[in-house]
């Protein structure tokens, strides 16, 4: 009976779920084993948050499919472009990875980074923003560009960064 009290406590979550994240009202949405924040549309938020890109805090379809390709990948350096919530930066983490989720909207990475702390993962954050040609794309043995394309102009910065 004791192992099976200690193997209960060991599953129970080490962190209380966030309801705001940089004054944002925030939901759990679990994925691939692991669980993002993303921001509850509609709900009341601090007159005095940052704003956000609507784009960037919500989880979308691709970044399930890197997240699981990332999850069986040999550890290595992964840098994540336009990381949104960064399942796919999550999911290298958990796997060994030295992850680096990057974006230009600061708070989406906030939320990445409650996200990493909440599930006890490592990784960094950094603001980047493909479209700014003065700043070098950030090193990593794989670069992960993942639903990223949403303008012509984007996509042109990104096909322009990796030629």
């Amino acid at each position: 009976r004791a192992a099976l009290v200690l193997l209960a406590c060991a599953r129970a979550p080490a962190y209380a779920p966030r309801a705001t994240i940089a004054g944002h009202a925030v939901r759990r949405v679990d994925a691939e084993g692991l669980f993002v924040y993303g921001v509850v549309f509609g709900a009341p938020s601090d007159p005095n948050a940052a704003k956000h890109d609507a784009l960037a805090t919500q989880l979308w379809p691709a970044a399930r499919v890197a997240a699981s390709l990332l999850e069986d990948a040999p550890p290595s350096t992964v840098v994540e472009i336009g990381c949104g919530l960064g399942l796919p930066s999550l999911a290298a983490a958990r796997a060994g990875s030295a992850a680096l989720a990057t974006d230009r909207d600061g708070v989406a990475l906030e939320f990445v980074q409650a996200a990493a702390e909440d599930q006890g993962l490592s990784l960094k954050t950094a603001r980047f923003d493909v479209d700014d040609e003065t700043a070098p794309l950030p090193s990593g043995e794989l670069v992960v560009f993942c639903d990223v394309f949403v303008t012509n102009a984007v996509a042109a910065s990104c096909a322009t960064r990796v030629a």
